[in-house]
């Protein structure tokens, strides 16, 4: 009875080593598509990037990048896809490169703080896995691409301190899953599109420091998930919207340095969870009977 459990412990410790071995060596072979192997060296060409490695089929395996992460469980072990690029703040130069569109698995593309400059292309819009994007502080120029509209997997869109122009495109507001959007210090301009008001999970909206005008879409009063919203330092106008008060969650309110009529309505001061309110420049603010109400949160008050 011994000799046979003993045997038969033998065989299932050779079993399992052989398995192992078979599971790894799926892993290491496994290997990027042509497409994403030719995206890749694109660019980094592109992009001047130091070439610290050759781009082959095998690069997920073989040439580890921090900076560029893959998946290699696709198809049994056997495939890579190239799923998250991080080159934020690695001197890179030139125009985002198109073929960034071929990287459809892509979830999180971070190139923010570099020297690049150009429009942004169209080709983004085809990477529909795509979570977070990140391209601030970089010298973009150009028209904000219609086609971005097409991320329906997009949380978090930060495109501020460029110098990108031109209205809004009404397709952001296609982005239902977007949660932060972020557009500060641009050269944007024009009425704000009434099709942002179907962002309905934002929790941040960043437009400050650009040549906004018009007034706040009446659509805004659905964006009852806003946690901070911030318009500072346009040419907005019109009266403060009283729809303001059905963002019950707002914590920070900015306002100041527009051209908005007064007086400030009495329903924000219903906001429970507002702490920070910044209002200046009201036209017509003028009103004797008006008494500024006690808010026991507010922490920072700003030329009122």
């Amino acid at each position: 009875m011994g000799k046979h459990s003993s045997s038969l412990s033998i065989f299932l410790l050779l079993l399992l080593l052989q398995l192992t071995s078979i599971l790894n060596s799926q892993s290491t072979n496994a290997s990027l598509p042509d497409t994403e192997v030719r995206a890749l060296g694109d660019i980094a060409s592109k992009l001047n990037m130091k070439p610290m490695r050759y781009y082959s089929a095998q690069s997920c395996s073989d040439y580890y990048n921090s900076r560029i992460s893959c998946n290699c469980s696709y198809n049994s072990n056997t495939v890579c896809h190239v799923t998250e690029m991080s080159l934020y703040s690695n001197q890179l130069t030139g125009s985002i490169p198109e073929e960034l569109g071929n990287l459809t698995f892509l979830t999180y593309l971070d190139l923010s703080d570099n020297y690049l400059n150009g429009p942004i292309p169209e080709s983004l819009g085809t990477l529909h896995s795509l979570v977070s994007l990140y391209l601030y502080n970089n010298f973009l120029n150009g028209s904000i691409p219609a086609a971005l509209g097409e991320l329906s997997s997009l949380k978090y869109l930060y495109m501020g301190q460029n110098q990108l122009s031109r209205e809004i495109p009404d397709e952001l507001g296609n982005i239902t899953t977007l949660i932060t959007l972020s557009l500060l210090e641009n050269q944007l301009s024009g009425n704000l599109p009434p099709g942002l008001g179907n962002l309905t999970n934002l929790e941040r909206l960043w437009l400050p420091s650009n040549n906004f005008t018009g007034k706040l879409p009446e659509s805004f009063a659905k964006l009852t998930n806003l946690q901070v919203f911030t318009i500072l330092g346009n040419n907005m106008s019109g009266q403060i919207p009283s729809f303001i008060q059905k963002w019950k969650n707002l914590t920070t309110l900015s306002l100041m340095g527009n051209n908005f009529e007064g007086p400030l309505p009495l329903e924000i001061f219903k906001l429970e969870k507002l702490d920070t309110l910044w209002v200046s420049d009201l036209r017509n603010n003028y009103e004797p009977r008006f008494h500024f109400p006690p808010l026991s949160k507010l922490t920072s008050l700003n030329s009122l």
